[in-house]
C-alpha cells in the first residue's frame, strides 16, 4: 500500500509529486481528487460508483468513479481515505485535492 504525504493546506506534497492550493475542510464529509491528480499519482484502481454528486447551484454531475483506501499521511498520523475523482469542465484554478 502506498502512502502519500499531505503537509499542508496550501502546498502538499503526495507520492512524490508536489501538489499546489490542497484543501482540507474538516467541515466537509467527502474527499476529492481531480482525474489530472488521480493521474499525476500513477493511481490506477478507480471503481465506477452510482454516485451523483448535487452542487450547490442545484446542477447535478457524475463522478469519474471512486478511489478505495488511499492512505493519507497528515503530519504523524496516516489515515486510510476514499476519493470521489471528478473531472472539471476547467482547468483552471480550484482545489486538485480535498480533504474532509
Amino acid at each position: 500500500m502506498t502512502c502519500y504525504r499531505v503537509l499542508g493546506s496550501q502546498n502538499s506534497i503526495a507520492g512524490g509529486v508536489l501538489i499546489s492550493n490542497v484543501l482540507i475542510d474538516l467541515a466537509s464529509t467527502i474527499n476529492v481528487m481531480t482525474k489530472k491528480t488521480m493521474d499525476q499519482l500513477g493511481l490506477v484502481h478507480i471503481r465506477p460508483t452510482p454516485t451523483m454528486l448535487e452542487l450547490k447551484d442545484r446542477s447535478k454531475i457524475k463522478p469519474k468513479g471512486v478511489l478505495y483506501d488511499v492512505v493519507v499521511s497528515l503530519d504523524s498520523w496516516e489515515y486510510p481515505t476514499d476519493f470521489i475523482v471528478l473531472q472539471p469542465q476547467n482547468l483552471v484554478g480550484g482545489h486538485p485535492l480535498i480533504l474532509g
